[in-house]
């Protein structure tokens, strides 16, 4: 469609010689590719004159004015939600942040305070909210975006770490220290147990894959957890054999069918893909498979003792 816009129509075969040029898009399949065309012909998105693509009346009428920018914008920006509470602006949140399998309240963490998701506009990607008392999950430490594993197995590195490099300034590496004294379990466990019965499994994997350990322990413990990048926060104490589950189970681990269709809400022009198709790309996006490997491995090397809750 972008090509079409820019080209003033582009042939139906003639797109793919684009691709080639487009970095991970130069391995797209002719059949695929062909798919994509076909769906959007038939669809009205796009018209077929003579085997040269240009916009259907449909294509048109939702795509005209404003709508051809928002096109242009899917090649550069992830799909983000704005945090609202009432007119004032909170901050963006990611579809992963808002992903739940179970019932009851969301609540996230943003602008140093927590708040109740009341409300998900996934058309105008709205999200209105409402102060709240409870914990909420940042699933931005470390900056306003989904931390990779490689970046939080740093962040991991500096907490058990000791050393104080000389760019710090006396009160950072005193906030440090604090820091590091709070998250001093980490030299024993990856769990950690509240004074209020809740638990933490500290993974340091990112939210990709923490997403995809949370959605396969809840149903292996049957208790509410939270992903965040850093961690799976957990509504009670699971016992061993339940995390042993997930990594004897199937791989590569997969996403409950609610956390799919909410993250596909906030993708733009998804409805005009192939139904197939949009279940590939949503799992493309949400999955880090290498990294849910790299903890299984971990989990079979650890003792014991590092397996245990504290």
């Amino acid at each position: 469609m972008a090509l079409a816009l820019q080209e003033r129509g582009i042939g139906r075969h003639e797109w793919l010689s684009w691709l080639s040029q487009a970095g991970a898009l130069a391995e797209t399949k002719s059949e695929l590719a062909d798919s994509i065309a076909s769906a959007l012909v038939a669809k009205d998105i796009l018209f077929d004159d003579q085997g040269v693509l240009w916009f259907g009346q449909r294509g048109e009428r939702e795509l005209s004015y404003r709508a051809f920018s928002e096109l242009l914008s899917v090649f550069t920006t992830e799909p983000l939600l704005r945090a609202m509470h009432g007119s004032q602006n909170i901050g963006l949140l990611h579809p992963l942040s808002l992903s739940q399998t179970s019932t009851g309240p969301r609540v996230v963490l943003l602008s140093g305070r927590s708040w109740h998701v009341q409300q998900v506009d996934w058309c105008r990607s709205i999200v209105n909210v409402v102060p709240a008392d409870e914990r909420g999950r940042s699933l931005w430490r470390g900056g306003s975006a989904v931390l990779s594993q490689p970046m939080c197995y740093s962040i991991r590195d500096v907490l058990v770490g000791t050393s104080t490099p000389m760019e710090w300034s006396r009160r950072a590496a005193d906030e440090m220290r604090g820091i590091r004294t709070d998250h001093e379990f980490l030299h024993r466990t990856n769990f950690q147990v509240g004074d209020d019965g809740e638990a933490t499994w500290w993974t340091f994997a990112g939210l990709r894959a923490n997403s995809q350990l949370s959605c396969a322990l809840e149903k292996t413990s049957g208790l509410v957890c939270t992903p965040s990048n850093l961690s799976v926060d957990i509504q009670g104490v699971p016992k061993q054999r339940d995390i042993e589950a997930i990594f004897d189970g199937a791989s590569p681990l997969p996403f409950a069918g609610t956390v799919v269709d909410q993250f596909l809400k906030s993708v733009k022009f998804i409805a005009y893909l192939p139904a197939v198709l949009q279940n590939e790309l949503a799992l493309a996006r949400l999955q880090d498979n290498p990294t849910i490997d790299l903890i299984k491995e971990s989990w079979q090397r650890e003792s014991p003792a590092r397996r245990s809750f504290t």
